[in-house]
């Protein structure tokens, strides 16, 4: 059993690893180029600021598509900023009025109404100001393919550079970083960790972009709610977080360039360069949260969803191709072994082969894509460390789903197969001679009998082919003893006397017995402990250390 599940494992992750490999350049490339869109798009989602204005080409960036909508809002709340005004001249005159009373400090009005004239001036001015600051960001952060001037990040090249190295060389870009063979055992935990990394650029990229896009579109109506004491501290926290944006947008720039700049200048291993290259990226995706307060919470929170939703999926995908390759490697276990002996010739045993992995295949992929998104922890969509964890408890789940099958076709030894007769014995009908008199007698008559006793009155008189296999009688005697008595005593009595016939079997129907006793095994214990909770598993699989009693059958 441990010979041929090793060798199905190994197999599974071999060839896993191998296509993994083989097909991580154009896994890297299509996460890169077409979801994220490339240099272009690192720089749209992480440093670009939306303009409130038309953009002049129809099939621009993220950034400049949000200027209509952007233009539409802040029309808007210019209008409802300007009818706040008689809202703020009515709130001036209360505190004129309180003051008078002492209850509010003096010059409160006055400060009121003196701002009002300011900010009146700000809410047909701060279009052009946002406008113009935000340009100027985006000309002092990009290059000149995005419209930049390339002061801090020369090309779309450095970006391009730092994902080569986050992918081990691997992807975008041919760089030396791992020789083939690190490559092959790291390409699988390369992509989770870059497909973790690009999604969590493209979510919090679009998070950063699409508040920039509301606060900038509601800039007069901050304005003005700046004017009224009970709302100025909520809107001072929104006026800030729009200059947190914006600022997280050249420290991104920053970071880019800095980690571009130590990977082509420090002298550093491979797996460090790569490391440097992931803590890069993931630095710029998470800047704005550092920056802004109450929307950084809300970007963290989608990144996390995100993140989990694809190890979750990665994790649902190894699963269903484990199960595939366990049931699979069941099936075909089972189609040979009921054929065993017939003569067959090679090419009808390959065929009959192929025909059984298919059949085990395609259950296995079910069952292990159940167990990827069943109940508990693994179900769970978390990131980091705990993601890779649930992963891990993924596919060992659907090995376990799996495993049941694979020993009934795969094993078929003494040990296995004893208890899956004695469940089989224990499952059928009470015997017509089971009367409450000869049950109870045999269960006294049990009690005083020796382990090697029952031993050889159960398995030796009537299973030889099982007690060949077996060296450790005593144990195997025991459990035996401990199983019947743990059955109510009809049950027992029909167990043993039942086995008294099938001594009498030829070989060949005994064999019969020991296949359909192997595959029934799961619906007989179901059947077994029906009859009585908490009843007594023999662990007679155990004694399986001999494979002669596998290659006789």
């Amino acid at each position: 059993m441990l010979g041929v599940d090793a060798g199905i494992l190994i197999a599974f992750f071999t060839v896993t690893m191998l296509a993994i490999y083989l097909a991580a350049p154009l896994i890297m490339s299509t996460l890169f180029s077409i979801i994220i869109g490339g240099p272009n798009g690192i720089y749209s989602y992480l440093l670009e600021l939306p303009l409130i204005v038309a953009p002049q080409d129809s099939n621009g960036t993220i950034g400049q598509q949000l200027g209509i909508p952007m233009l539409r809002v802040f029309s808007l709340m210019q209008t409802i900023a300007l009818a706040m005004f008689a809202v703020v001249l009515i709130v001036a005159a209360i505190c004129y009025v309180l003051e008078n009373f002492r209850i509010m400090n003096e010059g409160t009005a006055a400060n009121i109404i003196m701002n009002s004239v300011f900010t009146l001036i700000l809410i047909f001015a701060c279009q052009p100001l946002y406008n113009t600051a935000a340009a100027a960001i985006n000309l002092f952060v990009g290059w000149p393919d995005v419209g930049g001037l390339g002061l801090l990040i020369p090309s779309g090249n450095t970006i391009d550079i730092l994902v080569g190295y986050a992918t081990g060389g691997i992807g975008t870009v041919a760089l030396p970083n791992m020789d083939p063979f690190t490559g092959f055992f790291f390409s699988g935990i390369l992509i989770m960790l870059v497909a973790s990394l690009l999604m969590l650029t493209l979510v919090m990229g679009v998070t950063r972009l699409f508040f920039t896009g509301v606060l900038a579109a509601v800039l007069p109506l901050i304005l003005v709610l700046r004017l009224i004491p009970l709302t100025k501290p909520f809107a001072d926290t929104l006026l800030q977080d729009l200059i947190g944006f914006m600022f997280a947008s050249i420290m991104a720039s920053i970071v880019l360039l800095f980690g571009y700049q130590v990977l082509i200048s420090a002298n550093l291993n491979p797996l460090t360069q790569i490391l440097m290259a992931i803590i890069t990226l993931f630095a710029a995706a998470y800047m704005s949260t550092i920056f802004v307060g109450k929307f950084g919470a809300l970007g963290m929170a989608a990144a996390n969803l995100v993140g989990g939703a694809v190890t979750t999926a990665a994790g649902a995908a190894m699963s269903m191709a484990g199960g595939a390759i366990l049931g699979g490697g069941a099936g075909m276990a089972s189609r040979l072994s009921r054929l065993s002996g017939k003569g067959l010739t090679k090419t009808e045993m390959l065929n009959q082969a192929s025909q059984g992995f298919v059949s085990g295949a395609a259950p296995g992929a079910v069952s292990g894509f159940l167990s990827a998104g069943g109940g508990g922890r693994g179900g769970r969509l978390v990131m980091g460390s705990m993601g890779m964890r649930g992963l891990g408890r993924t596919v060992v789940s659907s090995m376990d789903m799996q495993q049941r099958s694979a020993q009934d076709f795969l094993s078929n030894r003494a040990g296995s197969t004893l208890s899956a007769v004695l469940y089989k014995n224990s499952s059928g009908d009470v015997l017509p001679s089971a009367s409450p008199e000869s049950s109870a007698l045999f269960m006294s008559e049990l009690d005083k009998k020796s382990s090697e006793d029952v031993y050889a009155g159960y398995v030796v008189a009537n299973y030889p082919e099982l007690a060949e296999n077996l060296k450790d009688l005593r144990p195997a005697g025991l459990e035996i003893k401990r199983h019947l008595q743990s059955l109510p005593p009809e049950v027992a009595y029909s167990n043993w006397h039942r086995a008294q016939t099938q001594g009498s079997l030829p070989q060949e129907g005994r064999a019969t017995f020991y296949q359909n006793a192997r595959d029934e095994v799961g619906t007989n214990k179901e059947t077994v402990n029906t009859i009585q909770k908490g009843i007594y598993t023999p662990n007679l699989e155990a004694l399986d250390f001999s494979p002669r009693f596998a290659i006789d059958t």
